[in-house]
């Protein structure tokens, strides 16, 4: 890996961790630093069946709702 990947992934997760501390479920569940992060995944599920995070991206957090079977 080279100098510049080593400080793009390191600016990541700075914002990552950021976006985390301001709330964005999603960036908590990606960061692994939640106490309990099943309540986290009820607490985005219970916002929808498709929801937006904070950093723009979409989430389906229903289980079996990802249009398979």
């Amino acid at each position: 890996m080279t100098v510049s990947q080593q400080a793009r992934m390191a600016a990541q997760n700075v914002v990552l961790r950021w976006m985390a501390a301001r709330g964005d479920e999603l960036a908590q569940l990606a960061t692994g630093r939640v106490a309990d992060p099943f309540a986290v995944h009820e607490r985005i599920r219970a916002r929808g069946p498709v929801v937006r995070s904070r950093m723009g991206l979409w989430v389906v957090p229903g289980q079996g709702d990802n249009g398979r079977g």
